[in-house]
């Protein structure tokens, strides 16, 4: 499929959420944004995850690697659309010239002159090469581009500012052209009040702060986080004391990933009211969030003693705990948080966590097949089976349970890799095989599938096909010392000894000391040194 039957289809999904939700259009665009910084999906867009991460896909990876201005041009555009002054559908249509622009093979550099952009580029290209079927894949396939694509900016940011700075000079140098032109002053001067009556009506000014904390919360639902915190702030302004309108600004300042300021708004909340257990916990997991693990527990500890009758509060606790190693007292965490919450699959699924770790297998079986049966299409339940089964050699069994995962998380790559290990364990290198392909599929940079594609292919006499995958391999990871030993295998059988030999070399020189294979690897290179008529005990 080509881009455009792909925006298309992407176009008509988008249309369809707006007749059903009635959603604005700055709510949506709120999403996209959430998605594409923080790969979360905000409320009341959580049940149309797959589409928010089609089209952050689109404006974050896609975009830039088409156009490196739309590395600055992509976010602006989305917060227009949050402050209304463009819509959802000129935004698309501006990814369609793009798209057109691209097709036409015109020059999207634009003298550019950032020397760093080659190196980081490349995440972006790679990713952007989803486009045909993009329409059709969810989040579990887009997460990885997308969440790629924003770290290499984060882990870039000082070059990355550079970059928009540059941009940032052209854009200006060519508005100052157009308005000595003149072809502003009549947009401008058409330019009616319709929309900032609209404005004025969405922004009215309420009574009462607890009107505006009403609302705030309101728009939060709706995934309005800008109004959302806008109306906490017009809160504050008149009860500066206001415990509400921290707690309720500081969750909106969360979910905008303002991470620190929502754990100030936290704090604000409570100074006023010390025992304040939504404050406490959200305080909890905003530390949590920053790896703040023993400031979280000391929040979480008081919300405890606050109120030890709410089951978020153990639950919360108990993944904090895992997080500072405590394994008994996260085991007792979640014993509460089931007690207090019977119907809680999240919290059975954890304490299975805790029990694998702690290596009580049988446990940790019972608690997801508890949560199996509160939930049946709990898919995490059903691939953390499959996996336990995996590794108990117990095949058939982690192959039903792994099936079953993949019919309810059918773009997540790992079950497929993971029942294509069971498939190999039962000796059938053919279903192994189009396992291991379609996690390739869904992950091109997925390197366990490749070399384990490649052992399949060995076993069906697919010389070729194994070196392929291990060639690719080693592109995806030069550094690894197994795709080369397997591969000098596969030499070995085909005869072909100096290219075995070499391969070898270079595996052991790779492998860390304590690689499991490396005696394996010595001997094996010993004896084809020896075929070839030299001497393994002489190093010249």
């Amino acid at each position: 499929m080509s881009w455009q039957k792909a925006l298309e289809a992407v176009e008509s999904q988008l249309a369809e959420l707006r007749e059903q939700s009635d959603l604005a259009d700055r709510t949506i665009a709120e999403a996209i944004r959430s998605t594409a910084w923080r790969q979360d999906v905000t409320s009341p867009l959580s049940g149309h995850e797959d589409l928010m991460f089609r089209l952050a896909w689109w404006l974050f990876v896609r975009a830039p690697a088409l156009d490196v201005r739309y590395f600055l041009i992509g976010p602006m555009s989305l917060d227009l659309v949050v402050g209304e002054d463009r819509s959802l559908d000129e935004l698309v249509e501006e990814i369609r010239g793009l798209e057109q622009n691209n097709e036409l093979g015109e020059d999207n550099a634009h003298d550019i002159s950032v020397d760093f952009l080659d190196e980081h580029l490349s995440t972006f290209e790679k990713h952007a090469k989803l486009v045909d079927r993009v329409h059709e894949l969810g989040r579990r396939e887009l997460e990885k581009p997308l969440s790629e694509s924003v770290a290499t900016i984060l882990a870039n940011e000082e070059q990355f500012r550079k970059l928009y700075a540059e941009i940032t000079d052209k854009f200006v140098e060519e508005f100052d052209e157009l308005a000595r032109s003149g072809a502003f002053e009549e947009v401008m001067h058409s330019a009616g009040h319709d929309h900032d009556h609209a404005h004025d009506k969405e922004y009215e000014e309420l009574d009462s702060p607890e009107d505006y904390v009403a609302r705030a919360e309101k728009r939060f639902a709706e995934g309005d986080l800008h109004g959302a915190m806008a109306d906490c702030n017009a809160a504050l302004e008149l009860d500066p004391d206001m415990v509400d309108a921290y707690l309720q600004r500081g969750v909106a300042r969360g979910a905008h990933e303002d991470i620190q300021d929502a754990i100030v708004d936290f704090t604000e909340a409570l100074q006023r009211e010390p025992d304040h257990v939504a404050a406490l916990i959200n305080r909890g997991l905003a530390y949590y969030g920053t790896e703040q693990f023993e400031q979280a527990l000391e929040d979480f500890d008081r919300a405890a003693e606050a109120d030890d009758e709410a089951p978020e509060v153990f639950a919360n606790r108990g993944i904090v705990r895992v997080a500072l190693d405590d394994l008994e007292g996260a085991e007792e965490d979640f014993d509460r948080a089931i007690q207090l919450d019977p119907d809680s699959v999240i919290a059975y699924s954890n304490r299975a966590m805790v029990h694998r770790a702690r290596g009580d297998v049988r446990e940790a079986i019972l608690d997801y097949e508890k949560a199996i049966d509160i939930d049946e299409n709990y898919a995490e339940a059903w691939s953390a089976l499959g996996f336990i089964f995996l590794s108990a050699e117990y095949y058939d069994e982690a192959i039903n349970h792994l099936s079953r995962a993949i019919e309810l998380q059918p773009y997540a790559g790992e079950h497929y890799y993971n029942r294509g290990n069971a498939y190999a364990g039962l000796e059938n290198y053919e279903k192994a095989k189009d396992d291991y392909s379609k996690a390739i599929e869904l992950d091109e940079e997925d390197l366990e599938s490749h070399l384990n594609r490649g052992l399949a292919r060995l076993k069906l006499q697919d010389f070729r096909g194994a070196i392929d995958d291990w060639n690719r391999a080693i592109e995806i990871d030069p550094y690894n010392p197994m795709p080369y030993a397997k591969r000098a295998g596969v030499w070995n059988i085909l005869d072909q000894h100096a290219e075995a030999a070499h391969d070898l070399h270079r595996a052991l020189e790779l492998a860390p000391d304590d690689w499991e294979y490396s005696d394996f690897a010595q001997e094996m290179l010993s004896d084809i040194i020896e075929q070839m008529g030299f001497d393994p005990t002489k190093k010249d």
